[in-house]
């Protein structure tokens, strides 16, 4: 994943605690997310449906986003398949979306 960044104003670590904006708010945009899962990684994967991307959250606070094509898909819905990868639902592109993450060879 690309754009990785730590303590971006979106979610932040401070004294251990970790700490979040609320949406809408003007260093956030209007993302508008929707489906939130928690994926095999460890990490909490989201879906922002007026920016068109696919989030992601570690246990330290780093973000990180994906975009989703085609533009004004609208993802929504998001799990974990029994694949070990991240589905979601593209509701204006009317199809699911599938974020293939690397997995350790075993």
């Amino acid at each position: 994943m690309t754009g990785e960044t730590e303590g971006d104003g979106l979610c932040g670590r401070s004294g251990g605690r970790c700490s979040c904006c609320s949406w809408p708010d003007s260093r956030c945009g209007s993302p508008r997310g929707a489906g939130i899962a928690s994926g095999p990684d460890g990490c909490l994967w989201f879906t922002e449906r007026n920016a068109n991307k696919i989030g992601r959250v570690t246990t330290l606070g780093a973000f990180a986003e994906v975009p989703v094509p085609p533009a004004n898909s609208w993802p929504e819905g998001i799990a974990v398949g029994p694949d070990g990868n991240i589905w979601f639902t593209e509701s204006l592109a009317n199809q699911a979306g599938v974020l293939r993450l690397r997995h350790p060879s075993g």
